[in-house]
């Protein structure tokens, strides 16, 4: 008979509370939510971060046909299990299919969020250059003779009102990238991998007639039969 390799992982999807304070209601979500991760962890999207990391060995195929994930229902643990004849590449594969899922899962709550790192960082770099010029031209207002023309005086006012509009858009900008902070780490606190692969060797079923032999002896020696 030839032999196998088993590999199983666990993902553990973490209670979560908005009090602080976890109760059998959380815990209840999150064993709902395992059943539902649990068809995603091998899903297209995921294997092929698995792919894009790992290489052509680890296609998409090779992949999907490989591993299979699941969740009990009473339980909040997902297992990740590959088989295949190297168990070096069955626990490789098994290890980065669940890693990648979480970073997957992370980004996928971020993104239902709306809101986008690189937009947000850009819009506050265009809001401090516009008040770099602001503050400059203001400043450059300071030196001039006083009292200022009539003019000097409505150019300033006009830039301090800019001025004050710009910060409050900052300020709002800023407070839109630590909730994306707080969406992130809570995001990525979601689902844990706490367990890597657990490496096992199977062998495969022996021959039918293993199995038939035996019983054949067993049954004539209780009909009277005697075995030279």
């Amino acid at each position: 008979p030839s032999s196998y390799y088993l590999a199983t992982a666990t993902l553990v999807v973490n209670p979560t509370s908005s009090s602080g304070t976890v109760n059998s209601n959380d815990i209840t979500a999150a064993t709902r939510l395992a059943q539902s991760y649990a068809s995603l962890v091998t899903s297209v999207p995921v294997l092929e971060l698995v792919e894009a990391n790992l290489g052509d060995e680890y296609s998409v195929g090779f992949l999907s046909s490989s591993l299979y994930a699941w969740s009990s229902l009473d339980s909040n643990l997902i297992n990740v299990q590959g088989r295949g004849s190297d168990p070096e590449v069955i626990v490789q594969a098994v290890n980065a299919t669940a890693q990648q899922y979480i970073i997957w899962s992370a980004d996928r709550e971020v993104s239902a969020a709306g809101l986008n790192p690189e937009t947000l960082q850009g819009s506050l770099d265009d809001i401090n250059d516009e008040l770099d010029a602001i503050n400059a031209q203001l400043a450059a207002l300071a030196t001039r003779p006083q009292p200022l023309s009539d003019e000097e005086q409505a150019q300033r006012t006009v830039l301090s009102d800019l001025r004050e509009n710009y910060e409050r858009a900052r300020s709002s900008i800023q407070d839109l990238q630590a909730t994306y902070v707080e969406i992130a780490a809570a995001a990525s606190q979601r689902v844990s991998f706490d367990v890597p692969a657990v490496l096992q060797t199977q062998t495969e079923g022996a021959p039918l007639f293993f199995y038939i032999i035996p019983a054949l002896l067993l049954v004539l020696a209780g009909l009277g039969f005697k075995i030279a």
